[in-house]
């Protein structure tokens, strides 16, 4: 569609009243309109892929549009484009950067590419006649003779999450496997793969593995065989199933149901025969990585735990041996080369955040990225083959930098909760402002969505962009957030709008304990869960807040319910069942529209099929505005959950940034 036509256009968020401002406020209003140009432009360079030798670099460079590039690394101090192609379009347009997945390379000639082309059924234009769902895709890019092909597309229909990468060479001879779903007339919603080996010269197919009904992923053994299967029953959880070494039978894997407080998620093979790496909580919170003999179906040894944090990532080496172990932000294991390589680059920048995309064949080069808080980072280039001198090249900077802009640096703290339980948090204030010194300003709290997600101390161009409006930002992971435990999780367990609510106020009252924030200029910004419970803000706490955005947010809990949303989320909102809408009209919001004190900024995508438009924006708008409500609102046609649209995020942030400049007055 064309930028100029949208629901809502840049230059109709300047011309209000336009004749009775004075030049200072057309400047700052213009000046908003930068900012959220700057910070709402997706990441320039992303996704990058070192090729089999190391010679090739593929990433996907996002300027005007989204596009494939590789550049030829012989000398990586001046690195050579020597590709560029838009693989896929939509309706005429590029697809979106969020819509890529990654890049794979076949060999140092061919490029696997890894996308989603997210597409409607019915008129999203019309509430309750659009669905929206996400198309993957694989693409195939000759670079000798240029030329793109879809190998994989004729007699299949790749719905939904059924078509994936199950397993991809990391030497030389390694399988390459990929899960298919063929065209049936089944519905889309009950498409399920069959696993096909592919073979990687002529990329002919040939089945490993039969289609069978609610499995949605796969695990395969340190020589490629399929072992491990995930099925996922309707409104019921993951069932796992695998089969020991050079055997036929799949057996249920029943230590690795899922159970209110229990923890039990599987890394990959060990070296040893019929031995996975998993993290489990059952000898102590948070969870550690354990050792697990799939032969007794018992756990090994104990081999590292952090004492905060559960164990969030662990790479593998091509035969098994663990590379590296990552606890929340902290790296508990790690190899000599990884070791090497950051000591090297933090010589030569001050970053706290090392991301690993990978290595060639031979593990003579590396690729990395460093950043931080206030640096959203940038890639280099590590030759490894002596870890006695790793020479480091900077390739290029993920982001483009808006010009005459200062990211803010974000600190971790501690927030004490009313009942005395100790939540992590993170703080950051406009650059160049003096917590110490300075006055007290106009403040943020922005609650993270999901909700059994966390933040995390990184790079956040919405909590950055309000930051460069002159307002601070505080989050907070909230009781339930995950990362910290099964037993914190489920302290979360029926506290939607209670107890959870009460831990984003802790982190409001952490503002005026400290004398950070000016009392009467407080806002809660946030987006799904966080947008709900900015909601709830407005409802029960406007003494509290001086105004509340809600992003995509859920409004409606009883509608959520209807959707039957699994019996996970059923018990986790305090209800028996989806049809208890007793047990959570006291925290839905739109029951309560009458209570709602503040003024209010509602957004969302007309797309929305993570929080659906038609149930959770319309109505409530609807009902605030009968009431009489201070309410500012706007929709994004065909936008997304996440408002992935570079567009639509630049008018959100514009709307946003007048919005919050309007209630709090900040001064930057």
């Amino acid at each position: 569609m064309s930028g100029i036509l949208r629901w809502l256009c840049i230059a109709c968020l300047f011309t209000v009243s336009a004749l009775s401002h004075t030049a200072s406020a057309r400047d700052r209003k213009a000046d908003i309109g930068k900012l959220a140009e700057a910070f709402a432009a997706p990441d320039t360079y992303s996704l990058p892929s070192l090729s089999p030798s190391g010679r090739y670099l593929a990433v996907l460079e996002t300027k005007k549009t989204a596009s494939v590039v590789v550049f030829d690394l012989e000398n990586p101090e001046k690195p050579k484009k020597i590709f560029e192609i838009v693989p896929h379009k939509m309706g005429g347009e590029p697809l979106l950067p969020q819509l890529y997945n990654r890049f794979l390379w076949l060999d140092d000639s061919r490029l696997f590419i890894d996308l989603v082309a997210s597409f409607r059924i019915g008129d999203c234009r019309v509430p309750y006649k659009c669905q929206r769902y996400a198309d993957t895709m694989f693409k195939v890019v000759d670079l000798k003779q240029h030329k793109l092909i879809s190998p994989f597309e004729k007699g299949f229909s790749p719905y939904g999450n059924q078509t994936s990468v199950v397993n991809w060479p990391d030497q030389p001879g390694d399988r390459v496997l990929l899960a298919l779903s063929e065209s049936t007339e089944r519905s889309i919603s009950t498409q399920y793969a069959d696993v096909f080996e592919i073979d990687p010269v002529t990329l002919k197919t040939s089945e490993v593995f039969d289609r069978r009904d609610y499995v949605w992923s796969w695990m395969v053994d340190n020589a490629g065989d399929l072992r491990v299967y995930w099925e996922r029953p309707p409104s019921q959880n993951d069932k796992v199933f695998f089969r020991l070494d050079g055997d036929k039978k799949w057996n249920r894997l029943s230590k690795a149901d899922k159970e209110p407080g229990k923890t039990f998620a599987i890394f990959g093979f060990s070296p040893e025969a019929n031995k996975i790496y998993v993290s489990s909580n059952h000898e102590a919170e948070p969870a550690a990585l354990y050792l697990f003999d799939l032969t007794t179906e018992t756990f090994e040894k104990k081999i590292i735990g952090h004492d905060k944090y559960d164990i969030s990532s662990v790479v593998l080496f091509p035969n098994g041996e663990i590379e590296t172990v990552i606890a929340g932000d902290n790296v508990l294991l790690d190899s000599e080369k990884n070791i090497a390589a950051r000591e090297k680059m933090e010589t030569l920048k001050n970053a706290d955040r090392l991301y690993y995309y990978g290595g060639n064949f031979d593990d003579t080069r590396r690729l990395f990225a460093l950043g931080s808080s206030d640096d959203p980072g940038q890639f280099y280039l590590a030759e490894t083959a002596d870890i006695s001198n790793v020479k480091l090249t900077p390739l290029f900077e993920r982001r483009t930098k808006a010009k005459k802009v200062a990211y803010a640096h974000t600190k971790e703290i501690t927030i004490k909760a009313h009942d005395g339980l100790e939540l992590e948090g993170y703080l950051s204030v406009p650059a160049g402002h003096d917590v110490g010194k300075d006055k007290p300003i106009p403040f943020v709290v922005m609650p993270h969505g999901g909700p059994w997600s966390r933040d995390f101390n990184e790079f956040d161009s919405v909590g950055q962009f309000v930051n460069a409006l002159g307002i601070g930002v505080i989050k907070v992971n909230f009781r339930g957030s995950a990362g910290y435990g099964a037993q914190f999780e489920e302290l979360g367990v029926g506290q939607w709008g209670k107890a959870m609510q009460d831990d984003l106020n802790s982190a409001h009252q952490y503002l005026l304990d400290n004398n950070l924030a000016q009392s009467d200029r407080i806002c809660m910004v946030g987006w799904s869960y966080g947008g709900y419970a900015s909601l709830l803000a407005a409802i029960r706490d406007g003494d509290k807040y001086k105004c509340a955005v809600s992003i995509a947010g859920v409004s409606d809990i009883s509608a959520l319910l209807r959707s039957d949303p699994g019996d996970e989320i059923i018990r986790r909102l305090g209800a028996k069942s989806q049809f208890d809408h007793g047990a959570v009209r006291e925290i839905s919001p739109i029951e309560h529209v009458e209570k709602i004190s503040i003024p209010v900024l509602l957004a969302h995508g007309t797309a929305d099929n993570v929080v659906p438009y038609e149930d959770q924006y319309l109505p409530i708008l609807k009902k605030m505005r009968a009431k009489g409500k201070d309410v500012d609102y706007i929709a994004f046609k065909y936008g997304d959950h996440s408002l992935s649209s570079a567009l639509d995020r630049q008018i959100l942030f514009i709307k946003l940034g007048l919005f919050l400049d309007e209630q709090l007055k900040p001064k930057f």
